[in-house]
């Protein structure tokens, strides 16, 4: 064992709780079992694939009636169709759209366990045997994103809206190499018991879309439904729990709960629906905070989990059962969060974590306003919104019925400042939101790794006219290219305060954090005219001089002047950096010393820097990075980052002010 996996497994083992280490070690004598004796795990009797009638009445929606759905979804969705066609058909030359690639061609069969990237192939050994932060094989989401086979789910949709038989015949060869493959529990593709919940998910929509074609006969449904039952019972054996509860956990928990309402023959499909939906209503309470804000503190894996959720909740109606109105209203919480979240174009800031993960494939693309839909129709009495026709997901889902029978609305944008208490997001804005800044002033994350959160405390983000100035970093990578890892959630990352060049929390592993911070607010008052946040954090109270980091924001909404008051509360020297990240169309210049300019379109703002800091352009810069924006996992691009830098000894406190001098008219 080398140096790095020793530190990494003890940083690992501090993480974890005595039940959890005796829950370890039964999860090492289920995987020695798998291994020594497969056998004992393989299907015993004949399994039988459910009547059409009885698979449709139990499916999301009835799609036996094609002939009414095809041309409803040809009126309401003919950009969408066209689309899915074009990529479809690409799919079935075996090119697929993975990440930041937009090239990957396999000639002939699919390899499934090929990293295109670096041009190998992951080991095919036992799965507990793989070690998936080996930098050497590259990172192992670019293969999991292709056997997740969320891309299968546009191939059996085009095989629904055109019946060309070309369609389904791809997927059921594609999902039988797989199959032959991937024996169980051998290689990458049997390691993670989300990735594989995430495949039975798509493969269920798959079954829904091509139930018709002459390839789903009996001979490929045997292996078909021989594979699903050894992917539900290896998650079932293998639920990610205690420090590895987060989105993991239910996401399992929903592809569980799916297959076993959807295929209720099995003999475990009782208790795989029971168990799985004690823990989806567990964690929902867990996981989403009482103001509907993210406990992984990472906007974009609310919109995961709550992918999860829509799709259990739709079957659950479907199938007659009813889950509690906490877990329900709970739900309903995040989405009413993300609604409040939205700035003047309706899009949401991003904090956190981001690996452009989805439940499936529904749609080309997939919007928080799809959730916000779900919500309304769903787990709202009073309708603020009905289900819009082009949202694509909503109608696989639900139908149009509920556009027909219900009245149209249209959400309010005229909004007042708000403070989500539990999750520490606070959002400064004008009433029609177009001013909007979010301040993280929450924990570091969820648990006692906090796997997904950053090292953000009191960072910011600003919008005008619905377009990003001052913005989070993203993600750009996980598993591989550690230095860019530690970047990306890292303090120098974002617009915020970096003591002594140190991150506020200390970074032990891909998804483990050492040691964690404490946010608090102190104060948030809001009016027609001013708002006013006050905040700290404890991220550099471990130093050998404990340093205090508080921000005091003010907006002042008839002047559009917002002004940042920090407070460094120590009594020896230290290195401060304060760090403005601007969005990649954003351009800066200097107009004197401390006074910088920046523009995008026809917005300009003046930020005005603390005097005697020294303040720096950066752009583009690898060694130490700095100066980079990722908008997708995979993805980074150049941006510009205003650093200010000085030395002080003692409490100090300097003030940043940013004026809004001209933008888009009301």
């Amino acid at each position: 064992m080398s140096l790095k996996s020793a530190k990494w497994y003890y940083q690992r083992l501090k993480a974890m709780s005595v039940p959890e280490v005796l829950y370890r070690f039964r999860t090492v004598a289920v995987n020695q079992a798998e291994q020594r004796f497969p056998q004992s795990f393989s299907i015993t009797g004949k399994l039988a694939l459910p009547r059409k009638e009885a698979f449709y009445s139990r499916f999301f929606r009835r799609l036996d009636n094609r002939e009414e759905i095809v041309p409803e979804y040809k009126k309401h969705f003919a950009k969408e169709k066209k689309s899915t066609l074009a990529q479809a058909d690409e799919l079935l030359a075996h090119k697929f759209r993975i990440f930041e690639r937009e090239d990957i061609q396999f000639n002939g069969k699919v390899d499934w366990h090929r990293d295109y990237k670096t041009g190998r192939n992951w080991p095919n050994r036992f799965h507990a045997r793989i070690n998936v932060y080996d930098d050497s094989m590259g990172g192992c989401k670019y293969i999991w994103e292709l056997n997740r086979h969320q891309h299968l789910v546009t191939l059996a949709k085009a095989f629904y809206l055109t019946k060309d038989e070309k369609y389904a015949g791809e997927v059921c060869r594609q999902i039988e190499s797989w199959i032959e493959d991937n024996p169980p529990f051998q290689g990458i593709n049997w390691y993670s018991a989300m990735e594989l919940a995430i495949r039975m998910i798509s493969w269920v929509w798959v079954a829904g879309f091509i139930w018709d074609s002459k390839f789903f006969n009996s001979k490929f449904q045997s292996r078909f439904l021989s594979s699903i039952y050894l992917q539900a019972s290896f998650i079932n054996r293998h639920l990610s729990k205690y420090s590895s509860a987060n989105n993991h956990l239910i996401g399992e928990a929903a592809g569980l709960f799916i297959v076993g309402t959807i295929f209720s023959e099995f003999d475990e499909a009782t208790e795989w629906t029971d168990k799985s939906a004690k823990i989806l209503e567990q964690e929902a309470l867990q996981q989403i905070n009482p103001d509907g804000s993210p406990g992984e503190q990472a906007t974009e894996y609310l919109l995961f989990v709550l992918d999860f959720y829509f799709q259990v909740i739709c079957l659950a109606k479907r199938n007659g059962y009813h889950f509690s109105q906490k877990m329900l209203q709970r739900v309903r919480k995040a989405c009413d969060f993300l609604e409040q979240l939205e700035d003047s174009s309706g899009h949401i800031p991003h904090f956190g974590d981001s690996d452009d993960g989805r439940a499936s494939h529904l749609s080309q693309t997939l919007s928080h306003r799809s959730f916000i839909s779900l919500s309304n129709n769903l787990l709202t009495a009073e309708l603020k919104g009905s289900l819009k026709s082009n949202d694509e997901t909503c109608f696989w889902l639900l139908g149009l019925e509920l556009e027909r029978n219900k009245k149209s609305g249209s959400i309010s944008r005229k909004s007042k400042s708000i403070l989500f208490e539990t999750g520490g997001t606070a959002v400064l804005r004008t009433e029609n939101r177009k001013v909007s800044l979010y301040v993280d002033c929450g924990p570091l994350g969820y648990g006692s790794m906090a796997a997904h959160g950053h090292a953000d405390a009191l960072s910011f983000v600003l919008t005008i006219d619905g377009q990003p100035i001052f913005v989070d970093p993203g993600t750009y990578l996980y598993h591989s290219a550690a230095e860019w890892r530690n970047y990306f959630r890292g303090t120098s990352a974002h617009n915020t305060i970096r003591i002594d060049s140190q991150d506020q929390a200390v970074a032990a592993g891909t998804f483990i954090w050492s040691k964690h911070f404490d946010c608090r607010v102190l104060s948030f008052e809001s009016n027609d005219i001013t708002d006013k946040l006050v905040a700290e954090h404890d991220g550099y109270l471990s130093l050998k001089d404990p340093v205090n980091h508080r921000r005091t924001v003010r907006f002042n909404k008839s002047q559009s002047a917002i002004q940042i008051e920090d407070l460094i509360d120590c009594k020896s020297e230290h290195l401060v950096e304060q760090y403005f990240h601007l969005a990649p169309e954003c351009e800066v210049t200097r107009a004197e010393d401390n006074v910088w300019l920046i523009k995008r379109g026809v917005i300009e703002i003046k930020l005005t820097c603390p005097q005697d800091f020294k303040t720096e352009v950066h752009r583009g810069e690898n060694e130490p990075p700095l100066g980079w924006y990722s908008k997708r996992f995979g993805h980074k691009q150049p941006t510009s980052v205003l650093k200010q830098h000085r030395k002080i000894t003692g409490t100090t406190v300097f003030i940043s002010k940013i004026q809004i001098q001209t933008m888009e008219k009301n």
